[in-house]
């Protein structure tokens, strides 16, 4: 037996296979792969752009933000934060001079972008290398077991500064 599709039961049939393999994702409020990888595609070409071009380009706490999202620090926020307390607002001799956004010192125990050291300070050939460290900072510390989802914590508990008050200080930024 022989079934024939008239030109309706072909349109419905059309809007069935619409929804069901381009429509529900939408709606369901996910992006078809495609749309994702294009979005990846361009974000990830977005940074590679930024990171070549960066250390051509003169420092500014907006560069500097920007900095730390395609380095992917954690909470860049309260980093950002640390930068403005351990610069003096980006104004330290420490900054200025050996290009150091954190106050970080020479590390004993892992890899570092650091090329000197500045009154017993780690000094960098460029800001960036400064993030970069950071972010090696960062990984470092997860790669030993710790969590960084409560930022201000973690720097707490490894006692990242000396100064009792530098929660408080971060906090009030």
């Amino acid at each position: 037996m022989l079934i024939s599709i008239t030109p309706k039961k072909q349109t419905m049939k059309k809007l069935f296979l619409l929804l069901t393999f381009a429509g529900f994702p939408l709606l369901a409020g996910n992006k078809p792969a495609y749309i994702e990888t294009k979005h990846t595609i361009e974000q990830e070409a977005k940074k590679h752009i930024f990171l070549q071009s960066v250390y051509g380009r003169e420092f500014s706490p907006e560069l500097f933000f920007e900095a730390l999202i395609y380095y992917e620090i954690h909470a860049p926020e309260i980093a950002f934060k640390q930068a403005v307390l351990e610069t003096g607002n980006f104004q330290s001799k420490l900054f200025v001079e050996g290009n150091n956004l954190f106050g970080m010192r020479l590390p004993k125990s892992r890899n570092t972008t650091a090329t000197g050291e500045m009154d017993h300070h780690a000094s960098y050939s460029h800001w960036i290398d400064s993030i970069r460290d950071y972010k090696m900072f960062q990984d470092y510390y997860i790669s030993v077991g710790y969590r960084l989802h409560n930022y201000i914590v973690f720097l707490h508990y490894i006692g990242y500064a000396t100064d009792q008050n530098y929660i408080n200080k971060l906090k009030s930024i």
